[in-house]
């Protein structure tokens, strides 16, 4: 039994460093991390989306904004989890 709702987005963890910090999103089967880093003219959000057990890299990506990065890395996420469904069905 899946006890993970893949119809719904799961903040795990948000996890402060002394540079840099990393917040954990857990939707379905997959996992994304949002890592803040510093630059010399502000912060610099980098993300990247994982199947949940697997090192494989699905996307990566980066922008100066958190709720990009977040909206960019679930968007992700929806897509392959909605194209993994679709292939399911048609088999």
């Amino acid at each position: 039994m899946n006890t993970h709702d893949e119809s719904k987005i799961h903040l795990v963890r948000s996890v402060g460093r002394s540079q840099s910090t990393m917040t954990r999103i857990d939707f379905g089967s997959l996992i994304a991390d949002i890592l803040r880093g510093t630059k010399t003219d502000g912060p610099l959000y980098q993300w990247v989306v994982q199947r949940r057990g697997s090192v494989e890299v699905l996307g990566l990506g980066q922008t100066c904004n958190f709720n990009d990065a977040k909206a960019q890395a679930t968007a992700l996420m929806s897509e392959l989890l909605r194209s993994n469904q679709t292939a399911q069905s048609g088999d």
